[in-house]
């Protein structure tokens, strides 16, 4: 049998879209049975993409069972507290104003359920006076942290983000979290309350710069506003058939020669300018406009054979699709093949942690609108009549196929 790590705990999902409710996903990757609680309309996360059920929420609610639930009659609170005495983690991602509207604080639901592990996540932070504002990814890990002014474009234009990737960012600080205080549980038998934000996880993505700002380094204050003659060895290079490699040459003693023989340049050291890595970086003008040229006159292919025989420090940027077939990322899981594959849905991007000896669960697709309300309810000692009269009331519901 599978050795599960979280095959005993339980979860509800009581979020929306995607910091929050992929942090469960984590969960349900190591074998915790997660509830996904969706209104009766469904995530609005289902909807976010031209094809229905949109790729994103195939992604992020893999694994989970599904129950649809009016949490505002009084049946679907009754039901919800039967649920958070059963559970192990109560996971969401509501705005403080939503939670009390819903009495669904940790104070409420610990009464229910004194060991209880109670995970919030937010946009900008639980206090202050923006605690309440509307926050994406897009908003607050990207642009409220800085990371989006350091990034620029031509022009110098804010770089737009990837989608989700400070959502996911985000997710697996909550995951460590919910670790943090299952450990606390162990030791001690208390419940916790765990939280992050966007903002704080932005701001920890960029804490270096941010860091560089605060002891008043001006490459950090002023970036990215930068002399308009300024060259720099590691930066985006152009191959030959339009392909970008980025070095990141930082050991520039030990580099030096191998870069230099790697792109056929070895003879620029009888150049008084460039002799060794001191004068070259003190003629940085002159020198990196060699390397531009020699890369430019080779291959992505060539120029990655070039720099692995030589032992130098690149990149190259990969095309998101190429990430499908990348043989690095199936050799180490980080694409995998899915339990019960279909149409648009046969691999996916695996969570990015692995423990040695524990079985991981096969990713199965996410769920249809209140796909599991049955199942669900019957765990809590709902009888098939009582499970009946819930959906006649309206107080559940189920969806198969596209929403309007």
């Amino acid at each position: 049998m599978p050795d599960e790590i979280f095959s005993r705990l339980k979860v509800i999902d009581c979020g929306s879209y995607v910091a929050g409710p992929a942090a469960a996903t984590v969960l349900a990757d190591f074998g915790a049975s997660v509830v996904k609680i969706e209104p009766l309309t469904g995530d609005p996360l289902r909807m976010l993409a031209p094809v229905y059920p949109s790729y994103f929420w195939r992604m992020d609610a893999r694994s989970k069972k599904g129950l649809a639930i009016d949490l505002k009659r009084p049946e679907g609170r009754e039901a919800l507290e039967r649920l958070v005495r059963d559970c192990d983690i109560f996971l969401t991602n509501y705005r403080t104003s939503l939670i009390d509207r819903l009495d669904l604080s940790y104070e409420t639901l610990k009464s229910l359920k004194p060991t209880l592990i109670y995970a919030h996540v937010t946009g900008y932070g639980e206090r202050g006076d923006e605690s309440e504002r509307t926050a994406f990814d897009a908003t607050a890990w990207w642009g409220r942290s800085g990371l989006q002014d350091w990034v620029r474009a031509s022009e110098n234009v804010p770089a737009g983000n990837s989608p989700g990737m400070g959502d996911h960012a985000t997710a697996m600080s909550l995951f460590a979290a919910i670790m943090a205080a299952l450990y606390r549980r162990s030791e001690t038998g208390q419940g916790s309350k765990v939280h992050t934000s966007l903002l704080a996880n932005g701001a920890w993505s960029h804490s270096m710069s941010i860091q560089a700002a605060a002891a008043g380094a001006k490459w950090a204050i002023h970036h990215p506003q930068q002399r308009p003659d300024a060259v720099h060895l590691n930066k985006v290079y152009t191959t030959a058939d339009d392909r970008f490699l980025m070095l990141n040459v930082l050991n520039h003693e030990k580099e030096y020669g191998p870069l230099l023989a790697s792109l056929g340049l070895a003879e620029l050291k009888k150049d008084p300018r460039f002799t060794d890595v001191r004068t070259a970086f003190s003629n940085m003008a002159d020198f990196v406009p060699y390397i531009d040229s020699a890369i430019a006159a080779l291959t992505l292919e060539d120029v990655r054979a070039r720099f692995d025989a030589h032992g130098i420090t690149y990149g190259h940027v990969q095309r998101t699709v190429e990430a499908l077939t990348d043989p690095q990322m199936r050799a180490n899981d980080v694409m995998v093949d899915v339990a019960d594959p279909r149409e648009e849905w046969e691999q996916t991007v695996a969570s990015p942690i692995w423990i040695d000896g524990i079985d991981k669960v096969p990713p199965r697709c996410a769920p249809e609108i209140g796909e599991h309300n049955a199942e669900v309810l019957e765990s809590v000692g709902y009888s098939d009549a009582e499970i009946e009269a819930l959906a006649q009331a309206g107080v559940i519901g189920t969806h198969v196929g596209p929403l309007r």
